[in-house]
């Protein structure tokens, strides 16, 4: 397996603000020196981006850069809900954590808010592209009779029948077990704008990028 892209890396908090400045109710001043201290190209401007009305709202920054000591990490994205902060970046989540944690340290230091964290620690989201050595379909062979029969089963009406294949995974739960803050499934899937024979995948999962990684190369490697 070879890892061609990050894709999103989105580390999320869940976090109540108290203090003089909450920042469910941040001013367009505090907008304004976010967006400076991150450089974000896009940042709430119009009176209908800067009122959080609907539980699912954010003020939503995007395209900016944060500086770690000596690094410069770029941010995708910074969503800030009600009781919630979300850090999207295309590197990984630990750079997503490291955004995430900065952006708190400097609310509180600039604005005399506090927080605490309603849920412990974070969720995170990686969203990856890569590369696997063979197919999808060869990792499942007994498979391949039933994706020749759909083909052949077609009428006539199409001038070309083809042979259907395995073309993505999709691994979860019983939803009905669990409470409504549940994660994510975890998918793998072909690109659907890649020709097959490049064999260029997508995954999805609740994980941290480097476990999200860990886990497509046991996959990988359990149906060798």
């Amino acid at each position: 397996m070879t890892l061609l892209n990050v894709l999103q890396a989105v580390s999320i908090g869940a976090i109540r603000f108290w203090g003089n400045r909450p920042i469910a109710f941040t001013p367009v001043e505090a907008v304004r020196s976010i967006a400076e201290r991150y450089s974000f190209v896009k940042y709430p401007n119009s009176p209908a981006e800067l009122v959080i009305d609907e539980p699912n709202a954010s003020f939503t920054f995007r395209l900016g850069k944060c500086q770690v000591g000596a690094r410069t990490i770029s941010i995708e994205m910074l969503q800030i809900f009600q009781h919630a902060i979300a850090v999207t970046t295309r590197s990984s989540t630990d750079d997503s954590d490291l955004v995430l944690n900065d952006g708190l340290d400097w609310v509180v230091r600039s604005f005399g808010a506090q927080y605490e964290l309603i849920r412990p620690g974070l969720a995170h989201r990686s969203e990856l592209e890569f590369g696997l050595d063979k197919p999808l379909p060869e990792f499942f062979p007994q498979l391949r009779d039933f994706g020749r029969e759909v083909g052949s089963s077609l009428t006539d009406f199409w001038e070309k029948k083809p042979d259907y294949e395995l073309i993505s995974l999709n691994f979860g739960f019983d939803r009905l077990k669990y409470p409504t803050v549940a994660p994510a499934n975890v998918s793998i899937e072909r690109r659907s704008d890649m020709p097959f024979d490049q064999n260029v995948y997508f995954s999805h999962a609740p994980l941290r990028t480097e476990k999200h990684l860990a886990v497509l190369k046991t996959f990988e490697t359990a149906c060798l």
